[in-house]
């Protein structure tokens, strides 16, 4: 035959296939790797740091957890009760573009409860996450996460007593991904790392507050003793 009319090898379809899900399956692995040796650094990180401030602590340990997963954008919200319904306000918010650990945005510390919190408030409150990206937007998860610049959002709920009291927000503000499942399930550890942080940050706080209050009625009733 002339040099033009080789005889091609057969294409074994499924051989194909298989090739292409191995490699899928080792980038997941892969992924998954990286993100569980962010998530140890990031526990090293809360449980090692005690001459650090709070917010030095809170700053570090997500950042590990977003570089490893390429996040811009970690919001810790408390669900609120307002007016006889549940709704979301901002407590902590690290932005990645903002140089990290930052206030909370104003408008957000109290969450309008329009239609689309209401559904991802109910999803949580039955231990689910809520998962989407860009592609995927509803029109209205459209309008709402656009306003902010979120290709990809994955809420993680966080239970505190059995009840549920606020949610994660890890959110991609370049790419639209999708969080597999064990990105997903590494997400959750890390979002219950995050609350546990402020958890022992306002105990702290309190337990300090209430020691000062000891103090200075101690030291009045001292000074009412010398009189």
């Amino acid at each position: 035959m002339g040099e033009n009319n080789k005889v091609l090898p057969k294409i074994n379809r499924k051989s194909a296939i298989s090739k292409l899900g191995g490699i899928k399956a080792r980038e997941i692995s892969k992924r998954r790797a990286v993100i569980v040796a962010a998530l140890n650094k990031a526990i090293e990180i809360f449980t090692s740091n005690d001459e650090e401030s709070f917010d030095e602590v809170m700053t570090k340990g997500i950042c590990t957890i977003a570089d490893a997963v390429g996040l811009d954008r970690v919001i810790i919200y408390g669900l609120l009760e307002q007016e006889n319904n549940r709704c979301f306000g901002q407590i902590y918010r690290w932005d990645k573009l903002k140089g990290g650990l930052t206030f909370p945005d104003v408008e957000l510390k109290i969450i309008p409860n329009i239609p689309v919190l209401k559904r991802w408030i109910s999803v949580i409150s039955k231990s689910g996450c809520v998962r989407i990206r860009e592609s995927d937007y509803s029109e209205d998860e459209a309008a709402f996460l656009r306003v902010y610049g979120v290709k990809s959002i994955i809420l993680m709920p966080i239970f505190t007593r059995g009840e549920v009291w606020g949610a994660v927000a890890f959110q991609d503000q370049k790419n639209d991904q999708y969080f597999d499942e064990g990105c997903a399930d590494l997400l959750h550890s890390a979002a219950r790392l995050f609350a546990n942080a402020i958890f022992r940050a306002k105990m702290t706080n309190s337990a300090g507050k209430a020691i000062e209050a000891l103090k200075r009625r101690e030291q009045m009733a001292d000074t009412l003793n010398r009189v």
